[in-house]
């Protein structure tokens, strides 16, 4: 009844502000409709407020808002991965972490960087991560001035690997000549650990780093997702038209081309008894579901997970969702 009593003076007044009148009334219906199973005053207001402080929030100190939201969600890939498609529309860079500068279970915000903390790589964890921050200072000057100071709990080959591979470590030399160097590296700071400076450190035989298709994997194992660039890229300089996952909203039930990554294959049944596929994929810039229908996968049913494909297909939205009935593929990795 108080919403009712209302709704003359809500449409007069959005008439006065400029606003059409039948889009006034379609815009109470919805809000008097809401009235039979509102919360309560208290409940409403208390929301709305949250929602305001929340939107301003991310409007106006983004990487601030975002670093916050992908804190809390530590552990949950889905949920870091769906934060990080968002930072990277608008425009901000997320970094690996820094052995020199990340935070313990917090992901650090500097100029226009997000830098991901260390207790988000696999394998190592708060206990080691809070360590290693309490032993840093001024920071670690090389591979054998963070190993000497944090033998006690980095004296762990997994552990150590997971560092390397997540980038933490590339301040002291590049991924693949910390891996092909660390049972020296480990053995002499082992030898040494009482000894202080007294031996000369082994030679370190530097290494061209990896292809960029195994440097991805590596931070896929120890992330969950990939950080520093995406497997889709070089593809992509090769393929016009092209479009980005990150802005398929734009092209709703039109058809177009993208290059994804399979990241998962999900086949089943229909009642009908045909064979038709789910696939979730990804390229550097978000992800999204492909769905390709027994007449198209009776066509494509030899594609694998890892396999780097041309989608032509459909934009569809269900709900908040986008995805992309497939026309036709092709594997471009072959």
């Amino acid at each position: 009844d108080v919403l009712k009593n209302e709704q003359d003076r809500f449409i007069k007044k959005s008439i006065e502000n400029g606003h059409d009148k039948e889009k006034a009334k379609s815009l109470f219906d919805l809000i008097y409709k809401f009235s039979g199973y509102g919360f309560n005053k208290s409940h409403s207001v208390s929301y709305s407020l949250v929602s305001y402080r929340m939107a301003y929030l991310k409007k106006y100190y983004p990487k601030e808002f975002f670093s916050n939201l992908l804190s809390g969600v530590i552990g949950s890939e889905e949920k870091t991965i769906e934060y990080l498609t968002l930072v990277k529309k608008l425009g901000i860079r997320v970094l690996p972490p820094d052995i020199n500068k990340s935070l313990s279970d917090k992901f650090l915000v500097e100029n226009n960087t997000i830098i991901f903390p260390l207790s988000s790589i696999r394998n190592v964890g708060a206990l080691v991560s809070n360590y290693i921050i309490e032993k840093r200072g001024d920071g670690y000057k090389d591979i054998y001035d963070f190993l000497n100071r944090t033998l006690e709990k980095t004296n762990n080959k997994r552990i150590l690997e997971s560092l390397i591979y997540s980038h933490s470590l590339d301040n002291f030399y590049n991924t693949k000549t910390l891996i092909n160097n660390l049972d020296n590296i480990l053995n002499y700071v082992e030898l040494t650990k009482d000894l202080g400076d007294s031996l000369e450190k082994p030679i370190i035989n530097k290494e061209k780093e990896y292809d960029i298709e195994d440097v991805l994997e590596h931070e896929k194992s120890v992330f969950g997702t990939y950080i520093t660039s995406h497997v889709t890229e070089k593809y992509k300089l090769n393929n016009k038209n092209i479009v980005n996952l990150i802005d398929i909203e734009r092209y709703i039930n039109k058809k177009i081309n993208v290059i994804v990554l399979i990241d998962r294959i999900k086949e089943i049944t229909t009642k009908k008894g045909d064979a038709m596929a789910f696939i979730n994929s990804s390229d550097n810039t978000g992800s999204v579901s492909i769905t390709m229908f027994p007449e198209s996968y009776k066509n494509y049913n030899n594609i694998k997970r890892k396999d780097i494909i041309k989608v032509f297909g459909k934009v569809d939205k269900r709900y908040s969702d986008y995805s992309i009935l497939c026309d036709k593929i092709e594997v471009l990795n072959k």
